[in-house]
């Protein structure tokens, strides 16, 4: 077993011991806990660690992981009644399809950052899954928001970051097809893992809004 499949299996583990946590406060909670900044930076964390770990992302993957698990020993960690307007399977598809998305294209970063001389290097399948995982998410928030508030798009940071990450992940996809900027996928592609991190971190733990932690 040489270090790769090591780190693998670190990967595979810590990934289990996450899942573990919440699975436990789901069932304290009756419902998966998906509504509070500890759980959601839990259920990224979990998702990163096992895709970065499939995906082979080096060791680039496993310090993001060290990093989005971090926040999890300084955020409030009490089990909180989840809020009826949550109670749904639209928000748990919402949810869940974007970090797994996020958890995606956070991968796809790093290896993009790391990898950077792998000029053969094809992002496309894993690219559109993203994508598709992504646009679930945000047709099940829109008609989520819109069965909430009877509004089916809120202008405010996150959504409309969101939709600005959408595009973007859009044009991704025409770039792997482009050759006039197939050269410059890699630092393109690098960025998106920026954006992911300001999308979650940034607009859900500064601004405020339906998306504010």
């Amino acid at each position: 077993m040489d270090f790769k499949d090591i780190r693998k299996l670190v990967h595979i583990l810590v990934f289990t011991i996450l899942t573990g946590i919440e699975v436990y406060r789901t069932f304290k909670t009756g419902y998966p806990p998906l509504f509070s900044p500890f759980d959601s930076v839990l259920l990224l964390a979990s998702v990163f660690t096992l895709i970065s770990g499939l995906m082979e992302t080096g060791i680039g993957g496993s310090i993001l992981s060290v990093i989005l698990i971090l926040p999890l020993f300084f955020l409030h960690q009490g089990i909180e009644e989840i809020p009826p307007i949550v109670r749904t399977p639209l928000f748990i598809i919402h949810v869940t399809s974007a970090m797994i998305s996020y958890a995606i294209i956070l991968s796809l970063s790093v290896v993009a950052l790391f990898d950077i001389k792998k000029k053969s290097l094809s992002y496309k399948k894993p690219l559109m899954l993203g994508f598709l995982l992504f646009s679930i998410s945000m047709v099940a928030g829109g008609i989520w928001a819109y069965l909430a508030w009877a509004d089916l798009f809120p202008f405010e940071p996150k959504s409309l970051f969101s939709l600005f990450l959408w595009l973007y992940t859009a044009f991704l996809l025409h770039v792997e097809t482009d050759q006039k900027l197939k050269n410059l996928k890699h630092v393109l592609i690098a960025a998106a893992g920026g954006f992911v991190l300001f999308s979650f971190f940034g607009i859900n733990f500064l601004f405020g809004g339906t998306h504010g932690f």
